[in-house]
């Protein structure tokens, strides 16, 4: 049940986005918002470049 990467997304006037905020990307084709998985259906998230970010 660990993770890579806890997102949370913010507006521009520096508010949370409602409803799909605060999800996990397990993997290049899995992401959790608990308390389900969910799989990527067509391509895969670009895991690298993510990475790279908070590297």
């Amino acid at each position: 049940m660990g993770y890579s990467f806890k997102v949370t997304i913010y507006l521009s006037d520096g508010n949370e986005a409602g409803d799909w905020n605060n999800f996990i990307i397990n993997s290049d084709d899995t992401i959790r918002k608990d308390p389900f998985f969910y799989s990527v259906t067509k391509g895969n998230i670009d895991y690298s470049y993510i990475e790279g970010i908070v590297e």
